[in-house]
């Protein structure tokens, strides 16, 4: 199995138990390797005209390297139900903008995506391993702009009532943040796992939930 041995162990999330690391990686396949995973919420901004996030799933997000596509992936998974429930290519070029400390969004092929950590220090690993992959699939290369940037800028999301001085600045990311992209919530990502609700606290998010798998 590709995703086997030191390497695909140490990026497993430690918050799993050993059925459900087992479980992850029968279902990530023979051909993939997984580089890192973490807890996360996925959020969408769609041109419906609601101009909000809207909670997509929640579940172990991983960035994975698929051999038989040849190429890098997101892909969101849900022990409970066994299945994958969500995945997005790394495309050429692909900007990944860390807007906080666990409030990472990037331009998927249909829409505006966030992930929205559990944790900020898986967040803060996930952004340095997604980023580097970036930098090594994409340097060097120049192919045209994918139909997903074509595409343009969604509508703006009004304001949340809050302050987001510190979190609407993109500090992490060398990519610049599109003024148009929506603001992050004030707090992490609500939701984990059933099992592992003891071992971790959530707080609330305030956001609508208009999708359902």
């Amino acid at each position: 199995m590709a995703a086997s041995g030191d390497y695909g162990c140490l990026a497993l999330n430690e918050k799993l138990s050993v059925r459900e690391k087992g479980l992850l990686f029968t279902l990530l396949g023979c051909r993939c390797k997984l580089v890192t995973s973490a807890v996360a919420q996925l959020l969408v901004s769609t041109e419906s005209g609601d101009l909000s996030w809207s909670v997509l799933s929640c579940g172990v997000v991983c960035l994975i390297e698929d051999h038989s596509a040849h190429s890098h992936f997101l892909r969101l998974y849900c022990l409970t139900r066994a299945r994958l429930l969500w995945e997005q290519e790394l495309y050429v070029p692909f900007q990944y903008n860390a807007v906080g400390s666990f409030f990472h969004t990037f331009l998927s092929d249909d829409y505006q995506a966030c992930l929205n950590f559990a944790d900020e220090v898986e967040a803060e690993a996930f952004r340095v391993a997604v980023e580097t992959c970036i930098q090594n699939t994409q340097e060097g290369y120049t192919i045209p702009i994918p139909v997903a940037l074509k595409k343009g800028p969604l509508p703006a999301v009004p304001s949340l009532a809050r302050s987001t001085s510190s979190l609407g600045e993109n500090t992490l990311s060398p990519f610049p943040l599109p003024h148009w992209i929506p603001p992050p919530p004030s707090i992490p990502a609500p939701g984990p796992p059933e099992r592992i609700k003891n071992k971790i606290r959530f707080k609330p998010l305030q956001v609508q939930r208009s999708f359902s798998l």
